[in-house]
């Protein structure tokens, strides 16, 4: 305490000055970064996440409608064409989306949901 009392008075309004300086320096660059790593995240959400569920959604439409059209194939009797047509149409679409889907990447474990997804 007695070397800052010893010290000009240039130098004890510039010492406080330099770490306010230097304050500001460090927030300025940790808000910088911050900003840009929350812009990166945004564009992924937008352009990945969001694509991937689009295609799940129209995935799980289709795997809907297949299991209709399997289950109206069981129930009747004399199963026509156009129904096994509805059945194996919607079943390829939904093959095609969900690996388009996963074809985007950005999942854990993706290995793992190829197999769940091609059980199905």
């Amino acid at each position: 305490m007695q070397m800052f009392h010893n010290l000009s008075f240039k130098w004890k309004i510039s010492i406080p000055l330099l770490l306010i300086v230097l304050i500001f320096i460090i927030s300025s660059t940790m808000g910088i970064t911050s900003s840009r790593q929350i812009a990166d995240d945004a564009d992924k959400v937008g352009n990945v996440f969001l694509q991937q569920i689009v295609l799940l959604l129209e995935a799980d439409r289709d795997l809907h409608q297949a299991l209709i059209a399997e289950r109206s194939l069981v129930h009747e009797e004399g199963a026509s064409t156009e129904q096994r047509q509805v059945y194996e149409e919607n079943s390829a679409q939904f093959k095609e989306r969900v690996d388009s889907a996963l074809a985007l990447g950005e999942l854990e474990n993706l290995d793992s949901h190829r197999s769940e997804y091609g059980a199905l």
